[in-house]
Order: C-alpha cells, then structure tokens, then sequence
C-alpha cells in the first residue's frame, strides 16, 4: 500500500500542475491507475475530491469522466463534479453522455454553472 501510494505521488508531481489546454484526454493506461486510486476510496466525499484534483492536473474524456461519475452515488456531489470539471473535459462537445442521466433541473445548474 506505502509503494502504491509513492507510486501516485511521484506520477502526480511528474504531470502538469493544471489541465488548461486539454488537446488530448489522459491515456487509458494512465486513466486505469487514477481510476484504481479513486474507487478504494471509502466516501463519496473522497472520490469527489480527488476526481477534482486529478482533473485539475489533466484532461479527461467524457467516457472517462462517466466512468468516474459511477463511483459516486450521492447525485448532488455528481452535479456538482461535473460542472466543477467541465473545464479539463477533452471533447466537450459530447457532454450529453454525462447530463443524460440527470434530471432537467440537475442539467440547468450544470449549465448555469459553466456560464459563470
């Protein structure tokens, strides 16, 4: 468990401080070691917040990103994630894959909060 946790850190230092530019989603090797690192976590709370930090560091895919979102049952902190996210989403233009399973009025606080 201490060599796993060594191994996330010197990977998360070794990456961009911030996803500001998101040319190319995180690649699946990669993808798989985050999503591991996320689903050990035993609260919601936990995973929210390190889905937050690793998507702050680098882009994901929507597909990506979805995946993430199933950790999570707690349907506020799923919201709240992904228009907290919106910004290091790569294909931005596929966001309905995410919103499709939330309800009009989840979609338009996603929605507002993107416009801000």
């Amino acid at each position: 468990m201490k060599g796993l946790l060594i191994l996330l850190f010197s990977i998360l230092f070794t990456t961009n401080t911030f996803a500001t530019n998101c040319e190319t989603p995180v690649s699946n090797d990669r993808f798989v070691t985050l999503y591991e690192s996320i689903s050990i976590k035993l609260s919601d709370a936990q995973k929210f917040k390190l889905i937050k930090d690793y998507m702050n560091r680098e882009c994901f895919s929507v597909v990506q990103l979805n995946k993430c979102l199933g950790l999570i049952s707690e349907r506020k902190l799923k919201v709240s994630l992904t228009h907290e996210v919106y910004h290091s989403i790569y294909d931005k233009e596929n966001l309905k894959r995410i919103t499709a399973q939330f309800t009009d009025h989840e979609i338009a606080v996603i929605e507002k909060n993107i416009k801000k």
